[in-house]
């Protein structure tokens, strides 16, 4: 499917989940999210380096609510692994369940910027 089609879901979904059809309180909600995504990425790789299963886990959770709040379901699809190996404490898998998440991350986000892109806004 082109990101042209995937950014018209996106967009759909965007209207639908959060109740609006104000283009401009979308792509604010929108932006603010893209532009906390690289942090919320660094945090979770972080607590992966320490080992802090915990934070991990708490990272992967409020990545999975705000990503399906804002469409974004594969990013929350695949936080939900993340957040339950990590809870349950399996080392060994956490590396790749967080490189999944981060290529999601990147696919949501290139979807983001070319539906923004499409509405005339810059990121």
């Amino acid at each position: 499917m082109p990101l042209s089609d995937d950014a018209d879901g996106l967009l759909d979904r965007l209207y639908a989940l959060l109740g609006a059809q104000d283009t401009a309180f979308v792509v604010d909600v929108l932006q603010d999210f893209l532009a906390e995504l690289p942090g919320i990425l660094r945090s979770l790789s972080d607590a992966l380096e320490r080992q802090d299963f915990d934070t991990l886990r708490r990272g992967a959770h409020k990545l999975r609510s705000s990503a399906y709040a804002l469409g974004g379901i594969g990013i929350a699809e695949t936080a939900a692994p993340l957040e339950a190996a990590a809870h349950a404490g399996e080392a060994k898998s956490l590396p790749l369940l967080l490189n999944a998440l981060s290529d999601e991350v990147a696919s949501y986000e290139r979807v983001a910027r070319v539906m923004l892109n499409r509405l005339g806004e810059t990121s």
